[in-house]
């Protein structure tokens, strides 16, 4: 049961981590409409920080 939450859980970091990515070339790509580049920047910088976060726990798990 773990294992099919951890799956989950790691599918949804993944789409996350994607979209971010997603955002963040949308932002330097189409710099005219500023107002839109600042949420989808801000939602990029959320998903590389949480995708961070989630390699640093999964590879040096606190004993």
């Amino acid at each position: 049961m773990k294992e099919k939450i951890k799956k989950i859980f790691y599918f949804i970091i993944r789409v996350l981590f994607f979209l971010s990515i997603i955002g963040f070339l949308y932002i330097m790509l189409d710099d005219r409409s500023y107002g839109g580049g600042g949420v989808m920047f801000v939602f990029a910088m959320w998903g590389l920080f949480e995708y961070a976060k989630w390699v640093n726990r999964t590879f040096n798990p606190k004993k």
